[in-house]
């Protein structure tokens, strides 16, 4: 791969993440989701929009509670 063509892929990334956080700023995270995400070699659970993907929180002790029992709302 040439310098050129890493330069292209560059500028097609930086646009693409302009685009998500501007989706993400507009977003109105009406759709909650709790998911477990890695984090080196722990995991976490944490609250997202289901619409944008952005990290709105980390769950409530019940909330948490909740999703390791596997219970729905």
């Amino acid at each position: 791969m040439t310098d050129s063509e890493m330069n292209k892929l560059k500028q097609k990334q930086s646009e693409i993440i302009k685009e998500i956080n501007e989706y993400q700023k507009n977003c109105k995270h009406e759709n909650e989701v709790i998911k477990m995400v890695q984090e080196g070699s722990t995991s976490t659970l944490k609250v997202h929009c289901s619409d944008c993907d952005i990290l709105l929180r980390y769950p409530t002790q019940e909330e948490t509670k909740k999703y390791l029992n596997n219970e729905k709302d």
